[in-house]
């Protein structure tokens, strides 16, 4: 007969096993790892999102660049009639221009001013009329 230790008293430790710790490389869950089918559509989605994405903030970067050419045309422009305003005072075309430039730009203000005067100096300009309805319609 073996004969046995009493182990009452004392606290006997099971020897513990080593555990297998995740790869710290590892970025891909395992589900997804075994099914390489839905990790490629997922990732072809993702690159079509970043594709669309990036073109629409292109074209609206395109746009707002046109826009921007387009307000310092606008602009230069006036800056051109303005002068030549203040050389020639009693230029129809110029106050007209003036008026377009500044109908263009939204200053209703300054192009009203602008189409009256250019009305003063030739009160049967038509298109100074045809200026006048508009202003008067829309604003």
């Amino acid at each position: 007969m073996r004969k046995f230790k009493n182990t009452k008293g004392k606290k006997v430790y099971k020897k513990a096993k080593p555990e297998k710790l995740p790869s710290n490389y590892r970025t891909i869950p395992e589900k997804l790892n075994r099914d390489e089918t839905v990790f490629f559509v997922g990732s072809l989605v993702i690159v079509l999102a970043m594709l669309i994405i990036s073109l629409d903030l292109y074209s609206n970067f395109a746009a707002q660049k046109r826009i921007n050419e387009e307000r310092v045309r606008v602009l230069n422009q006036l800056s051109f009639w303005s002068n030549e305003v203040k050389i020639h005072p009693n230029y129809r075309d110029a106050y007209f221009s003036l008026a377009l430039l500044n109908f263009r730009l939204r200053d209703m203000e300054d192009a009203r001013k602008n189409l009256n005067e250019a009305l003063r100096l030739d009160p049967n300009f038509e298109k100074g009329r045809e200026l006048q309805k508009l202003l008067e319609s829309n604003f």
